[in-house]
């Protein structure tokens, strides 16, 4: 995350495709440049998601005092105590539901929009969450 990619593919076209696949398809040749984002507009990260099968699914992970979009590898900042507190809540609610009896649980929100940024002091390592939304 956090930068821009110019690259170089192939458009390829099948003639006879398999019945279940595309006719058309991009082939990756290279990446021709690489430049580092340097704005600053926020952007909405969905931290509740519907997978098939599997149903709704909280996007949070946790690893000792950090929270994960991505596990190991995006990381979720923030700097105030109500996003802190908000990422705790959440963290409580994934784990309720891990550990449930319950054969599909769900969380108890319907939709989580986090409002952020990428974070400058770790720039392509982590977003920097502005804010936090909840829809019930």
């Amino acid at each position: 995350p956090g930068y821009n990619y110019r690259v170089k593919a192939i458009f390829r076209h099948l003639e006879n495709p398999p019945q279940d696949a595309a006719s058309a398809y991009f082939e990756f040749k290279n990446v021709m440049s690489k430049e580092q984002y340097k704005g600053n507009e926020s952007f909405d990260v969905q931290l509740i998601v519907s997978y098939i099968p599997g149903g709704l699914v909280i996007r949070l992970n946790k690893e000792g005092n950090a929270y994960y979009l991505i596990p190991g590898k995006l990381q979720l900042t923030f700097n105030n105590t109500t996003v802190e507190n908000q990422l705790a809540e959440i963290w409580k609610n994934k784990l309720e539901m891990l550990t449930s009896s319950l054969y599909n649980p769900i969380p108890k929100w319907k939709a989580i929009k986090a409002t952020v940024i990428h974070d400058p002091n770790k720039f392509g390592k982590a977003y920097l969450i502005q804010q936090i939304q909840f829809s019930n």
